[in-house]
């Protein structure tokens, strides 16, 4: 009886390492995703409720295949738990450049300005927090709205993962109806 009793443990002992040994490599190399990517940046596409398309590519660190740099379509959904952030800038008249002295002529007369709109002052740039109606209001304007998103998990062939973090920059020109 105790042989029997050594060989049984020995069994169970192997088929215990054998499990942790399966959970271990699908837990590293089947179930994580391949890439762990959680930002992506893009032109708006479209907005449907509170999902949104971008055209655009992940943004990553680390040197990823050719396939996963290029211009692509992702979809995504915002909630209550997404944190909005926003930039407006508004592009300044030639005349306002002229005056923050921006503005250079050239032999042949031309003007050429050259400015960065941060250091043009609190006119022409607010940075804070945003909402998804404002969000959507710049979009239904049709300005230029530029998104960055990030997720807290990898957004690696997922399909409609939810925003942790909503930042969009919009870009008004002069003569814009939203100043």
């Amino acid at each position: 009886m105790n042989r029997g009793f050594s060989r049984f443990s020995i069994y169970i002992t192997l088929l215990i390492l054998v499990a942790v040994g399966g959970y271990y490599y699908w837990s590293q190399y089947l179930a994580s995703p391949k890439y762990d990517i959680r930002k992506f940046s893009g032109r708006v596409i479209n907005v449907e409720g509170e999902t949104i398309t971008l055209l655009g590519a992940y943004n990553f660190q680390e040197n990823f295949p050719k396939e996963l740099s290029e211009e692509r379509e992702f979809k995504f959904k915002v909630n209550s738990a997404t944190l909005f952030d926003k930039i407006q800038a508004r592009v300044p008249s030639m005349e306002e450049l002229e005056i923050a002295g921006k503005v250079k002529i050239t032999a042949t007369g031309a003007k050429i300005a050259t400015y960065s709109i941060e250091e043009l002052g609190d006119q022409f740039w607010f940075e804070g927090s945003g909402s998804l109606d404002d969000f959507k209001k710049w979009v239904s304007a049709e300005q230029s709205v530029y998104v960055q998103v990030e997720f807290s998990h990898s957004i690696y062939n997922s399909t409609n993962p939810v925003a942790s973090r909503f930042f969009y920059k919009i870009l008004i020109d002069s003569y814009s109806k939203n100043k």
